[in-house]
């Protein structure tokens, strides 16, 4: 007798604590009861203490799942949930922890162009995600550059001093674990003071547009030696540093 109440009470609690599991993509289980499934997301219940509380979670965050409550076969084709104890498979695809790191960049740049020759010093910062291939870096830094002597002459100019500040954004695309894609565009706003021959300095306000392209090598270490190459152009509408177009070469340190 006593061995049929024990026979008795293990399977009454192998029914109350038969469950549902939902396996997630990285490898996570939810124990749970099913309560339906469709093409985006499955719902369910669970409990937490005492309490039954009822959520969902979308399909693309689900590797598969097991439903092993109603064996009433229309019931289950009306709620669309698997027959009782079957899982079903839904992304085999690899699991890939997406992984964010702050990555800080100081940089030099000599530049070489047709008009001018000249040099810059920038900070680039930015939250690198793995599972992204671009980021958009925080630029901060100073420039200064020199007009060729043969190109400041047929300006009709004795002197000129320019101030000027620049804005605007520098992207990064990953083209692999070490080479980025560097595409920018700053808008350049300043005044610039000029003195001919024989007129006092005047001073005007220019605008500009500095577009530029190049690949930088980052390493993956979280110190290390950073390098790139590039072309800039420029377009103002300054009296004596209307356009330019030249290469640059960049060397720095991760850190």
């Amino acid at each position: 007798m006593k061995v049929f109440f024990i026979f008795i009470f293990l399977c009454f609690s192998g029914l109350l604590n038969a469950q549902d599991q939902i396996t997630k993509r990285d490898g996570e289980q939810i124990d749970c009861v099913i309560t339906k499934v469709d093409e985006q997301v499955i719902y369910f219940d669970f409990h937490d203490g005492e309490r039954r509380l009822s959520s969902f979670i979308p399909m693309t965050e689900v590797r598969s799942y097991r439903k092993e409550g109603s064996s009433d076969p229309d019931s289950l084709a009306t709620s669309g949930l698997a027959a009782p104890k079957e899982e079903v498979v839904v992304d085999t695809s690899k699991y890939l922890k997406e992984m964010n790191e702050w990555v800080s960049l100081a940089t030099y740049s000599g530049r070489f162009g047709i008009n001018a020759t000249g040099w810059s010093v920038d900070y680039y910062g930015y939250n690198l995600r793995s599972n992204s291939k671009w980021t958009i870096p925080l630029v901060v830094g100073i420039e200064g550059f020199e007009i060729r002597p043969d190109y400041f002459n047929k300006t009709g100019y004795y002197r000129v001093e320019m101030n000027y500040l620049t804005m605007g954004i520098s992207p990064f695309y990953r083209l692999g674990k070490r080479f980025f894609l560097n595409l920018g565009v700053r808008l350049i706003y300043g005044e610039e003071k000029l003195m001919g021959f024989s007129t006092d300095m005047v001073s005007r306000t220019f605008f500009g547009l500095n577009p530029s392209q190049g690949i930088l090598f980052i390493p993956e270490s979280k110190f290390g030696i950073t390098m790139g190459l590039g072309i800039y152009e420029k377009v103002q509408s300054s009296k004596v540093y209307k356009s330019d177009a030249g290469v640059q070469f960049q060397v720095g340190i991760k850190f």
